[in-house]
């Protein structure tokens, strides 16, 4: 459909067909490769993949009940097509808040969605790795992010020690300090090291907020459910902009009804 844009292999392959004398036709279906490829072109012009953050809100975009009951604001639907983005994703990040709130296994489970019988059967077989941003290495070993075969990253700042109980499955990845946390483009860029072009995000408030204060969301699914949680609920993220001029501005890209709620997707206003 394109040619690809990384150096160590742009155009080769074309010129290797052609030099054959097979007939090659490029462009074909551009707009739709550029779309589909989207994170892998974003990670070799500045280093990381394309960030999605994926959240379930009430309709006055409420994420959780004051005491943090939160289970479960979306229903069943909407639920299992989550599990398709978890499955098409190269990473699934949280932060230790979420860890600690949920217990979040954050691992994939086969539902009846748009992906294919087969495309289970590859997700299922080599399982999105999962990656927590845990500054101070407070997650416990015992916690089911970082339990089983799926691969786990691990990010701390670079004097924090994890539990040494940790399964072999995690990967301790030390990242400079930045305000009391990590540094999150340090994060984002070694999973981009990693190769990972589809970043997706299963957090709360504080890491999700700490990302969009940054600027460094370039996508949101957002699962709304038809219901109103209150004044008292947790809000969506804790980023905090003093003019309206400094709120970021994204694109409606899609909305669709997932069961009973509505999935909205949106992209940053700059990424055309």
């Amino acid at each position: 459909a394109r040619r690809d844009p990384a150096p160590r292999v742009a155009g080769k392959g074309v010129a290797r067909l052609e030099a054959a004398g097979i007939e090659v036709k490029t462009g074909v279906l551009e707009v739709e490769a550029d779309e589909e490829l989207r994170g892998f072109f974003l990670r070799l012009s500045r280093g990381w993949g394309r960030v999605t953050v994926k959240m379930a809100m009430s309709a006055d975009g409420r994420t959780a009940m004051a005491s943090g009951e939160s289970q479960w604001i979306t229903g069943p639907a909407a639920r299992e097509d989550v599990q398709a983005w978890r499955a098409e994703s190269d990473v699934i990040l949280t932060g230790r808040g979420t860890v600690e709130a949920d217990d979040c296994a954050l691992t994939l489970r086969q539902c009846a969605n748009r992906l294919s019988d087969a495309d289970w059967e590859r997700a299922l077989a080599k399982p999105t790795p999962r990656a927590v941003v845990d500054s101070s290495a407070v997650v416990a070993a015992h916690a089911k992010v970082v339990c089983g075969d799926t691969p786990t990253y691990l990010f701390t700042r670079s004097d924090a020690t994890p539990d040494p109980a940790m399964s072999p499955t995690v990967r301790h990845i030390k990242v400079a300090g930045n305000e009391g946390g990590v540094d999150l483009k340090a994060v984002l860029k070694a999973l981009g090291d990693e190769g990972a072009n589809e970043i997706l995000i299963e957090a709360g408030p504080t890491l999700v907020g700490a990302l969009e204060q940054q600027g460094l969301v370039d996508q949101w699914l957002i699962y709304m459910a038809p219901s109103m949680l209150g004044a008292d609920a947790r809000p969506t993220h804790s980023g905090v902009f003093k003019k309206l001029s400094d709120a970021p501005r994204y694109s409606i890209t899609g909305h669709d009804l997932i069961g009973g709620d509505l999935r909205i997707t949106l992209r940053a206003a700059d990424d055309k």
